[in-house]
């Protein structure tokens, strides 16, 4: 599995949970120097799925080179306005799936997963906060320092 993304701490996560590679969008690999470009070239189009979660148009497109034919670009990342899909680097054959937008409607589907530990949350959960935190945890997250953290209400 090959991760892309921006956040280098969100790609060491990747890596923990699995991933053979990560990239950084910038173009380097945590591990190595090895460009995007490397990736997009007609050598290395061999994923057979490709997950996008960030509802940004620029990752959108980066994906559908890295498919090979009959793969799947699965989008649950999705912007308010319709997707362009430029399809000239596409590959023959490959399918759209897409999850549901609206994400409020998949907390049950995820809650039973993480009754079921199917879900590894405590490599997911990277800060705590208390309800008088609430301002810090706000401002982390507006910086993009949090990968998922769970603010705690006590009486």
């Amino acid at each position: 599995m090959t991760c892309i993304g921006k956040r280098t701490e969100r790609l060491k996560v990747a890596e923990k949970l699995g991933a053979d590679e990560v990239f950084l969008k910038s173009g380097k690999e945590i591990h190595g120097d090895v460009s995007i470009k490397v990736l997009n070239s007609g050598h290395a189009r061999n994923a057979d799925f490709v997950f996008e979660a960030s509802g940004k148009y620029d990752v959108f497109g980066d994906g559908i080179p890295l498919l090979k034919d009959g793969g799947t670009l699965a989008i649950y990342g999705v912007p308010q306005k319709p997707y362009e899909m430029n399809i000239y680097n596409a590959p023959q054959n490959f399918k759209v799936f897409t999850f549901q937008p609206n994400e409020y409607l998949a907390i049950d589907y995820v809650c039973r997963h993480l009754k079921k530990d199917m879900i590894p949350y405590d490599m997911l959960m990277t800060h705590r906060w208390t309800f008088e935190q609430l301002p810090e945890a706000l401002e982390k997250v507006k910086r993009g320092e949090v990968i998922k953290g769970i603010v705690t209400i006590s009486s």
